[in-house]
């Protein structure tokens, strides 16, 4: 197992895709689905302490994304539930693969298709009202 370069799940594949669709559709959808205003454990902290909550406290979580392959990082982005796979859909043939072969070449270079692993992080916040 390795991590990628550090990057999530969801940051590369907007990256690839303003990369391969480099439109302001794009760059702005990318915008749109990242998390803005408490995307960090010192926003949620300050969130907290407006709301009077007191001894707050925050903490980073650090996870692993295992993916057996490829196929088994690819097949979330193709169910239309989220916003990403929304996007996804919304390609043509041509693109959807131009966007899933420069995934593949981030990810897994010009290797063979492979488990792998993605870092990922979330945050905690507790408080007393």
């Amino acid at each position: 197992w390795n991590f990628i370069d550090g990057l999530p799940m969801l940051s590369l594949f907007w990256e690839a895709a303003i990369e391969v669709i480099d439109t302001h559709a794009v760059r702005q959808r990318a915008n749109d689905c990242t998390p803005l205003g408490y995307s960090t454990a010192s926003a949620l902290h300050n969130l907290w302490d407006i709301a009077d909550l007191r001894g707050v406290e925050t903490c980073t979580l650090e996870l692993s994304m295992h993916f057996s392959s490829f196929e088994d990082y690819w097949a979330p982005f193709l169910s239309d539930v989220t916003q990403s796979s929304s996007y996804a859909n919304t390609l043509g043939k041509d693109e959807r693969a131009a966007l899933k072969n420069r995934l593949y070449d981030k990810i897994l270079g010009a290797g063979p298709d492979r488990s792998f692993v993605l870092p990922a992080q979330a945050y905690a916040v507790k408080g007393t009202a």
